[in-house]
């Protein structure tokens, strides 16, 4: 949403446009707040907690993605109704500042959001030999232990084909974003293989694969 600067009255025109769904930065810091990356140490900005308010308000869903810490705070301070983190892992797997802690999962837990996995290597595990498919379930059956079965989905946030050396280069260590047996959406089966060896049900599949995701979007354009 950095597009809206200060001028938090265009969020009725990306809704009037059809936009149901709103994420506040990307890695930087703009008007709105810092992200991830940005290296700042505050969160929202006066700006930005009036714009996460009015995509609630307009009955849109708030990303927390991407927000630094503080700002997800901020959000969580102010937030009247369920928001998501629609591609995150988890912070006790993988300690890169785009995860998530187990208290901050806990907190989308309680307003009744959805966490959304990250199939980014650099987010699975600091060790690139580990960056797998298999660690990832891992991150799933960790934010289900938890959150519970009915906070976890999947955000895998592809971008394979920007994937070269000019690009690639200069965002990840391994000079790609890849998953070790999830490179693609053609790959996705191989994970829910992970899960039915963790023990997963069909039914718990299910919420995964699209349940949990499709209820935050019905329940947000009810």
């Amino acid at each position: 949403m950095a597009a809206i600067g200060g001028d938090v009255s265009k969020i009725d025109d990306y809704y009037n446009f059809g936009a149901r769904h709103a994420i506040l930065t990307w890695n930087e810091a703009n008007e709105l707040g810092a992200g991830a990356l940005s290296g700042k140490d505050y969160g929202l900005t006066e700006v930005g907690k009036r714009a996460a308010r009015r995509v609630q308000d307009k009955g849109m869903l708030l990303d927390v993605s991407h927000l630094n810490e503080a700002g997800f705070w901020d959000v969580a301070k102010l937030a009247t109704k369920p928001f998501i983190a629609s591609h995150s892992n988890c912070k006790a797997l993988c300690d890169v500042p785009r995860n998530l802690t187990d208290e901050q999962l806990r907190a989308i837990r309680d307003v009744g959001g959805v966490v959304g996995l990250n199939a980014f290597n650099l987010f699975i595990d600091n060790d690139p030999a580990k960056q797998t498919v298999e660690t990832l379930a891992r991150h799933a059956a960790h934010m289900i232990d938890v959150m519970g079965i009915d906070h976890v989905g999947c955000g895998f946030d592809f971008f394979e084909f920007l994937e070269s050396e000019e690009t690639m280069g200069t965002m990840t260590s391994t000079g790609s974003p890849s998953t070790i047996g999830l490179e693609d959406c053609s790959k996705i089966p191989n994970l829910f293989d992970c899960f039915e060896k963790l023990g997963m049900s069909r039914e718990e599949m299910e919420k995964l694969a699209r349940g949990n995701f499709q209820r935050m979007i019905r329940n947000c354009m009810a």
